[in-house]
Parts: structure tokens; C-alpha cells; sequence
């Protein structure tokens, strides 16, 4: 064969090994599968962004295809679970799931940030399920009238899980300084607190993970979005400093007025004489639309004419917020934005560092109690309403 024909051969094998250097695959196996699509989606700055979506085959497999120009996270989502996953250009990333215990039976290969995750989420849900299993230990004893003897052996095992969890979160930190996915490690939640790592009292860590991320990502859309959250954290911090905190228990609530997605502006206020939930959230926070469930289930309990839910976001986008407000089916209550993301106004008047934030008010407008999640806002309106 002429030498310049086998020449361009080879060349033109280069080149196609080489076209596509930004395309990446997830392909895998399910096992006892009862769906017939997945769902793909791009974890975007301040919202879900939709990818792809596949069938999947009679055998249980699956596979995407995509391109992206830098690492990102995703959302795989099998019927109402979900996988979170990490993808850097070029990967190629196999997954073994089984439907009926995904959190504790997915195996992911061909992505070091993805198993990051995936260790990190199964340590978490271990403790999530011991969190569980104290809830339902205070709520027998307050149907047998037991209360008194058990919550303080509730109470503190609750903080040994807390400690527990707080200090793995550290500890995978630091092993895995500079991975993009401390900066979604750090933004995680632990009910019934709001952060494992708190930015009030752990501002050095977040900072530490700032800047081991900048060395290795500085222009990823991740490390600056972080970047731009501690600025903001920073400055609500210097300004809860300098005044006094008036959001506390006993302490009547501040009012709140602001438009609702149909521009009229409702007032906090105006919900006097009932019970009022004031809740902080976003359609970017995953903590914040975890807990949505649970706000619908009480509110079908509750709602009406002795409770009411005023639901306060701080997304940037009108889209966003109407979006998740339809998604996860919150219409029934009432709901009001500014559009300005940490610089909203009410977040600043309650001095709310991190969401979801809630804040419960009685009748007389007094703030009774504060960031009331999972079984405990069900508990606590139990312990109010007698039902």
C-alpha cells in the first residue's frame, strides 16, 4: 500500500479518536425494574436543567450520551428515586442499580467524584436512618404518654448522631481537598439542623474548600457560584453582628410583605389569629426541596382555617420559582418572592443564613418555635392542635 494512503489512514484514525474529546457516557444496568424511562439532569447554579432521557431496554440497561465543556453534576433519576453523579468530560461511567434499595445497593464506576458521592450519601443515610429511628421512638412515647422519661435519652443520642455526622463531613473533606464535590458535600443537611457544617460557626471550612477548589477549577461555574454564596454569607454574618437578633422565641414576628407569583403583595401580617409557618426555601436548594413533601403532608393535616403556610424564596428567576412551585405541588399555601436571591429582604430582616430556614408563629404573631423539619413541625402542631 502506498505509504502516504497508509499515512492519512492512520491520521484520520487519530483524528477520530480525537473529535470528541468533550463527550462523555453513563451506561448501566437496573435490576427489578418497574420504569420505562430515565431522566437526566443537569444540577445548574440555581436550578435543575433537563438533559436527556432514555428508555430503558427489556434486559435493563440504559445508556446516555452528551457533551460538556467542564465538570458537572447530575441527576439521574429512576421514578422517584434519584442518583447524584459527577462528570467530567470524556468520562465513561458504568452503574449497577437495584430498584428496591437504591441508596444502598448502586454501584458506580469510571468516576472518582461519583464514588465520592456515592460513599459520602450511603454514610449519610446510615445516620438519616438512626435519626429515623429516634423519631418514631419520641413519637410512640407521645402516644403512650411516655415523653417525659424518654426525651432526654432522645435528646442526647440525637446530638451524639449529629456530632457523628458533622465530623465524618470533616474528616471526608479534608481527605478529598480540591474535588468539586466538597462543595456539594458542604452544602448538605441534617434534620433536624439546618447545616452539617454551619457557615456561621465554620466559615474557615467553607473557606478551605474555596480555596482548594480555585486552584484546581477556577473557572468552573460551581467554584464561582460558591465563591459568590460566601461573599453574600459573609456580609448577612457582618450584619447580624452589628444589630441585635430580634428573630427568637417570644419575640413578636416581623412583618413581611412581598408579591406573589401573581404580583399581588401579600403581607405576613394579614394571617393573624392563625398559626403561620414561615419558611425560608428555593427552587436551587435539594435540602429545601427534600423537605417540600413533608410541608404538603402537614399542610393537608393542618391547613386551613388554624394554620397557614407563607413560603418566602430567594430564587433569582420568576421561572424557577413558579417551576418548583408546581413541581412539587405546593399551590395550596401562599407564596411570595422579591427575586433576589440572599440579598432578599426578608431573608436579611430574619438574619437567615442558610435554608430552609422556618420560623412558627402563633396567633398572636409571637415566634413560638424555629426550623421545625421532618417529623418534628408534625410534632410540634400535634402538640398544638391535639390531633
Amino acid at each position: 500500500m502506498n505509504r502516504i494512503v497508509i499515512f492519512m489512514l492512520v491520521l484520520a484514525g487519530l483524528f477520530s479518536a480525537c473529535s470528541n474529546p468533550n463527550a462523555f457516557t453513563i451506561k448501566g444496568k437496573i435490576k427489578n425494574t418497574t420504569i420505562k424511562n430515565l431522566v437526566l439532569e443537569e444540577i445548574g447554579e440555581t436550578q435543575l436543567i433537563p438533559f436527556d432521557s432514555v428508555k430503558i431496554a427489556d434486559d435493563g440497561s440504559f445508556e446516555f450520551e452528551g457533551k460538556i465543556k467542564e465538570p458537572k453534576f447530575f441527576i439521574l433519576r429512576l421514578g422517584n428515586e434519584y442518583i447524584t453523579l459527577f462528570v467530567e468530560p470524556s468520562d465513561n461511567i458504568s452503574i449497577e442499580v437495584d430498584l428496591n434499595n437504591v441508596t444502598g445497593s448502586y454501584k458506580v464506576e469510571g468516576s472518582k467524584g461519583s464514588q465520592e458521592i456515592k460513599e459520602f450519601n450511603s454514610t449519610l443515610y446510615a445516620n438519616l436512618m438512626q435519626l429515623d429511628s429516634l423519631g418514631r421512638i419520641y413519637q410512640e412515647a407521645m402516644t403512650s404518654g411516655n415523653v417525659g422519661s424518654i426525651q432526654p435519652i432522645v435528646e442526647a443520642n440525637l446530638d451524639l448522631l449529629i456530632e457523628k455526622q458533622k465530623k465524618y463531613t470533616l474528616d471526608f473533606i479534608d481527605r478529598n481537598l480540591g474535588s468539586l464535590v466538597n462543595i456539594f458535600v458542604i452544602h448538605q443537611q441534617f434534620p433536624p439542623q439546618q447545616s452539617i457544617i454551619n457557615p456561621a460557626n465554620d466559615m474557615e471550612v467553607y473557606e478551605k474548600v474555596l480555596s482548594s477548589v480555585k486552584k484546581e477549577y477556577p473557572e468552573n461555574m460551581y467554584v464561582k457560584s460558591f465563591d459568590k454564596f460566601i461573599t453574600n454569607v459573609k456580609q448577612q454574618l457582618e450584619v447580624q453582628a452589628n444589630k441585635p437578633q430580634a428573630a427568637t422565641n417570644g419575640a413578636e414576628a416581623m412583618d413581611i410583605a412581598l408579591p406573589s407569583p401573581q404580583g399581588d403583595t401579600i403581607r405576613l401580617s394579614s394571617l393573624r389569629g392563625k398559626y403561620v409557618l414561615l419558611d425560608f426555601w428555593a427552587a436551587w436548594c435539594r435540602p429545601c426541596r427534600a423537605e417540600n413533601p413533608n410541608l404538603v403532608g402537614t399542610y393537608k393535616k393542618y391547613g386551613g382555617k388554624d394554620f397557614e403556610i407563607f413560603q418566602v424564596s430567594l430564587d433569582e428567576t420568576r421561572d424557577a420559582w413558579v417551576g418548583a412551585i408546581e413541581k412539587d405541588q405546593l399551590g395550596k399555601w401562599i407564596h411570595v418572592s422579591d427575586l433576589q436571591y440572599w440579598n432578599s429582604a426578608a431573608a436579611k430582616l430574619y438574619g437567615v443564613q442558610s435554608i430552609p430556614a422556618n420560623y412558627l408563629i402563633d396567633p398572636s404573631g409571637k415566634i413560638i418555635a424555629q426550623n421545625l423539619r421532618g417529623p418534628a413541625l408534625g410534632q410540634k402542631l400535634a402538640e398544638i392542635f391535639g390531633r
